[in-house]
């Protein structure tokens, strides 16, 4: 590494001490041998030497890992940049603040790459002919939900209403799906550089188009529900106003429940690039477009024995998001195929991401209440406003040769547009978009192209 660097710079030193042995001149005074302007352009060039030599080694073990998995279009571009031709001019693009290096040096040095360039070209990439960069990925799996605050019923005491003499469990479960194509578009958008520190670093560009589906569901038999002795039980309508119920105990609610059914609909565009560090490691940042559709439908029931009556209230609310999303993704190849007890595995890979972004909300809906004897009640209901979204995920997978990945992922979300319906008692039901937390785990299958 970095011979000649080396070679001139611990020859003057070993000059100097020499000298100075002879005559007997302390090393200060030798300052008139070698100048700090000259020491500084020999630890300058053989620092050079280092960085190039550094590079050229990391190309190299970019290229295997490349033909290991089978990525050929990554292997292709990763060859041409140890081109010794084009591999000198990124050096002296890359490196020119350091000291120039010699013609000779520059001779020995590109030996190296002139050998690795022809068996690397040799060989070529083992799936080349089906190496087209697109992959293939499905997900399903479990999911949490737990959804913001709720309230109903009331009691009136001393002549003094109070809303929320109930707040159901917040907590929803089901299932979802995902799934998505990844197409590699570096040959139509090539990867931006940041400059000339990553102008070495293997990239590519790629589109994904995902959709995914979940479906949520929460039953809670709550029992009776106790205004408080002497207290009135408040129903509050739709339209304001509602039912007061007097006479404790007869206005105590038995049989009280609640239910809700969630469902969403997601479709998003992403489109990013990786960056392949060596070593295993890929880093990668994105921005993303999308479209959710939300669908809440939910009750709360209850019979009052002492007044004959049952009641019922009924949500119904469809909220449209538009979503757009920054973010950050890696993989890292913790390369333990060598202990797998099955040799057809080539590789686990922990993988993850985290990403932000805004979100621009619609919801509309009806929401209504019935009481036996009563006539039914109901509010046209409706909302728009903006929100903020946020996700985080972190995979663990392992790569077999043909190219068939299978993982399991966990995620958390904090998504925006969950509906809630405000009921006072004075004024008509209000909607608002408030947030919710998701939490998601699911196996996950891809196969590349």
């Amino acid at each position: 590494m970095g011979r000649v660097g080396r070679n001139a710079l611990s020859g003057g030193i070993a000059a100097l001490g020499l000298l100075a042995a002879i005559t007997g001149v302390a090393a200060q005074d030798l300052r008139t041998v070698v100048t700090p302007a000259e020491a500084r352009r020999i630890v300058s060039q053989d620092a050079a030497l280092r960085l190039v030599e550094n590079d050229l080694g990391y190309l190299i073990s970019a290229a295997r890992a490349a033909q290991r998995d089978g990525e050929c279009q990554r292997f292709a571009a990763i060859l041409q940049q140890i081109d010794p031709v084009r591999f000198k001019a990124d050096q002296e693009r890359k490196w020119k603040t350091l000291g120039s290096i010699p013609p000779n040096t520059w001779d020995e040095l590109l030996e190296p790459a002139r050998r690795w360039y022809a068996a690397l070209k040799d060989e070529g990439c083992p799936k080349k002919s089906a190496g087209t960069g697109t992959a293939v990925e499905v997900n399903a799996g479990g999911a949490t939900l737990v959804m913001p605050r709720r309230l109903y019923l009331g009691y009136e005491s001393a002549g003094v209403p109070t809303i929320g003499l109930v707040s159901p469990d917040r907590t929803a479960s089901g299932a979802s799906v995902a799934a998505s194509v990844k197409v590699d578009v570096s040959n139509v958008i090539p990867p931006i550089r940041l400059g000339a520190f990553d102008a070495l670093t293997p990239k590519s560009t790629y589109m994904k188009f995902g959709f995914s589906y979940a479906k949520g569901d929460a039953d809670q038999q709550i029992g009776t529900v106790s205004p408080g002795a002497g207290n009135f039980t408040l129903l509050p309508g739709p339209n304001g106003g509602g039912f007061s119920l007097t006479g404790f105990p007869a206005n105590i609610v038995q049989n009280a429940r609640y239910s809700a059914d969630l469902s969403t609909f997601a479709g998003r565009f992403d489109l990013g690039q990786k960056c392949d560090y060596g070593g295993g490691l890929r880093v990668g940042g994105y921005g993303s477009v999308g479209y959710r559709r939300t669908e809440l439908r939910e009750n709360f029931s209850g019979s009052v024995p002492g007044f004959v009556a049952d009641f019922r209230y009924g949500t119904s609310v469809n909220v449209d998001q538009m979503e757009t999303r920054l973010g950050l993704d890696f993989d890292f190849d913790l390369a333990v195929r060598r202990w797998l007890a099955f040799q057809f595995a080539t590789s686990v890979i922990l993988s993850g991401f985290v990403e932000v972004g805004p979100d621009l909300l619609s919801a509309i809906g009806t929401d209504s209440l019935s009481f036996t004897g009563q006539a039914d009640s109901s509010r046209h209901i409706s909302k728009s406003s903006a929100g903020f979204g946020l996700s985080a995920g972190l995979g663990l997978s392992t790569k077999f040769t043909s190219g068939f990945e299978l993982g399991l992922d966990g995620r958390y979300e904090r998504r925006a547009g969950l509906p809630v319906v405000t009921r006072d008692g004075t004024n008509p039901s209000t909607l608002e978009l408030k947030s919710a937390d998701v939490w998601t785990a699911s196996v996950r299958a891809s196969f590349k192209f």
